[in-house]
């Protein structure tokens, strides 16, 4: 039957069950004849085909069968809400990794931003965007193409089609994620990113992991024991 494969070859294309598929199939067509005709209509899906249902003011009730062709008129709308619904979809996704450490390779480095490959698992890679505010001065300038960089998730944006994370190197958290990622749960009460990072703890630190810290911040640690 041509809707299950039209349904299989759209959830191949933009990464989406079929399940979500027919919801949205249903949701556009729904739309659109309801505007059409100017009275609510449903939209039915089954391995025979696609129906309308008409709900009319005076009480009549109109059932239409629609064929492919149908379908294909509407191919914008539908490509535009398959694309979106996906887009949405990966938005909530990278959200989840909000104050996140992650790991980049710079691919593209310019006056305004860096961006980077990020790899959230094996074998799904996303856009990383470190904007030049979130960037240490110091390091302002310095980035080569290849290069690899941990940076803190702060949040998403739209990338031109695509959802980007949005990376810092300028937040206390990050101090405080590379340290919790060695072991130890610090607190960041001060830093001036680039120069200077003031951290309390309790647990005793090994001087080695303070200084291979200080190395990916470039930047000073100063140490406060709470007793």
């Amino acid at each position: 039957m041509w809707l299950e494969s039209y349904i299989s070859d759209i959830s191949g294309i933009y990464g989406l069950s079929e399940e979500e598929v027919r919801q949205i199939i249903a949701s556009v067509l729904e739309g659109y004849y309801s505007e059409k005709y100017g009275s609510p209509t449903v939209c039915s899906l089954s391995a025979e085909g696609l129906t309308v249902r008409q709900y009319r003011a005076d009480g009549i009730e109109r059932e239409i069968v629609l064929k492919k062709h149908d379908v294909t008129t509407l191919a914008s709308i539908l490509n535009t809400e398959f694309f979106n619904f996906g887009v949405h979809r990966k938005e909530i996704y990278l959200k989840s990794f909000m104050n996140s450490l992650v790991k980049g390779e710079i691919r593209e480095i310019s006056a305004e931003d860096v961006l980077l490959n990020v790899y959230l698992g094996v074998n799904y890679r996303v856009t990383g965007v470190v904007h030049k505010m979130y960037i240490t001065p110091k390091l302002r300038g310095t980035f080569q193409t290849g290069q690899e960089i941990r940076s803190l998730v702060i949040g998403t944006e739209r990338y031109g089609d695509d959802v980007a994370l949005t990376l810092s190197l300028t937040s206390r958290k990050l101090v405080e994620k590379l340290f919790e990622e060695q072991g130890y749960s610090v607190r960041c009460i001060k830093r001036i990113a680039g120069i200077i990072s003031v951290i309390q703890f309790k647990k005793h630190i090994q001087y080695k992991i303070i200084k291979r810290i200080s190395n990916v911040l470039h930047e000073h640690i100063i140490i406060e024991a709470l007793g």
